[in-house]
């Protein structure tokens, strides 16, 4: 199998190889500076999430799940779990992963704050980090019981921001001088669809248009319950557009900061750093539920979508408890395949 899938990449990196030779009097200097790179990049993926978010929103809701779903929960496992030691840890496995089972089957946020919580005792770290943990923590997992509808609510637009605040947490704290540029063109934008600044646009984008699935009243239904259309349209493109960036820094900027070699790599290394970092069977069960999902879509795009997002919905747990566990630990090892 492994033989096969470098044979099939092997075309692909050669005309990579191509593309940077000839582009190589311009392309050179990003390709050296990784952290001039990344910062493109997020800034292009925000403004590109931006257009599509004010062009074809509900294609986005619908397709970005199964397009990049799949892949972006893989990241998780692989960014959040694998690379930090964290599925070598025992503790981490009796304390953290019970909450993380619960969460899956329950699909309630408490148990995803609970295992976030355990994971301040599952790492050996100072009191001060274990208090500010908790206290952060702690009035979360008590909204969550007391108001477990809302509180999913919210953590459904939070979840984005989580991608974001993860990725800049893993970036070593000297390299992050041009990724502000980044943090401020996702802030800029966000505030200008909270703010109302680009509603007329919002609602020209959301007006009819082809069918994708759910249309915007049945967003607007389970993402906006009760507010006004106005505020129902800022709030789901507000979500479009974090869902969008969230793909994006898991399969894009994450991974850059997450290798060690500088410059991008081939095709064929990143596929054999894959498969070294998650082990063959479980390449092979993402890759089947990434085809099953794209027929099931192909079938019916709504049922798929909707489908997805309840097998994956523990991934957003996963997220939450291993920023607690990343905090507990404090930035010790980088990451790297």
């Amino acid at each position: 199998m492994d033989a096969v899938v470098e044979q099939l990449l092997l075309p692909v990196d050669r005309l990579r190889t191509f593309v940077y030779r000839v582009l190589a009097p311009w392309l050179g200097p990003w390709m050296r500076d990784r952290q001039r790179r990344v910062a493109a990049l997020g800034v292009v993926t925000i403004f590109v999430s931006l257009v599509l978010t004010l062009e074809v929103p509900l294609w986005l809701l619908a397709v970005g799940p199964i397009v990049l779903g799949v892949p972006h929960v893989v990241a998780d496992l692989r960014y959040l779990w694998v690379q930090p030691g964290f599925h070598q840890r025992r503790l981490v496995w009796l304390l953290v992963v019970p909450g993380l089972v619960a969460g899956a089957v329950t699909a309630e946020l408490r148990w995803g704050l609970i295992a976030a919580t355990m994971g301040l005792f599952a790492l050996k770290t100072s009191w001060l980090r274990r208090a500010a943990g908790l206290l952060v923590l702690g009035p979360a997992t008590a909204a969550s019981f007391l108001w477990p509808y809302w509180s999913n609510l919210a953590f459904a637009y939070l979840h984005n921001l989580v991608a974001v605040a993860l990725w800049w947490w893993l970036w070593p704290k000297g390299g992050r001088a041009h990724h502000r540029w980044v943090i401020g063109a996702y802030v800029a934008v966000s505030l200008a669809l909270a703010s109302g600044g680009l509603d007329p646009l919002v609602a020209r984008a959301f007006d009819g248009g082809p069918d994708a699935g759910h249309p915007f009243r049945f967003y607007a239904y389970t993402m906006a319950p009760g507010l006004p259309e106005a505020m129902a349209l800022r709030a789901v493109a507000l979500f479009t557009f974090g869902q969008s960036v969230h793909y994006a820094i898991w399969l894009r900027l994450v991974p850059e900061h997450a290798r060690r070699r500088r410059a991008p790599r081939p095709f064929r290394q990143s596929y054999r750093a894959l498969r070294h970092d998650l082990g063959r069977p479980l390449l092979i069960l993402a890759v089947v539920a990434a085809l099953a999902t794209a027929v099931w879509a192909v079938a019916d795009l709504s049922a798929a979508r909707d489908g997805y997002l309840r097998f994956a919905l523990a991934h957003g747990y996963l997220e939450l408890a291993a920023a607690a566990l990343l905090f507990a630990r404090g930035r010790g090892a980088a990451l790297g395949s």
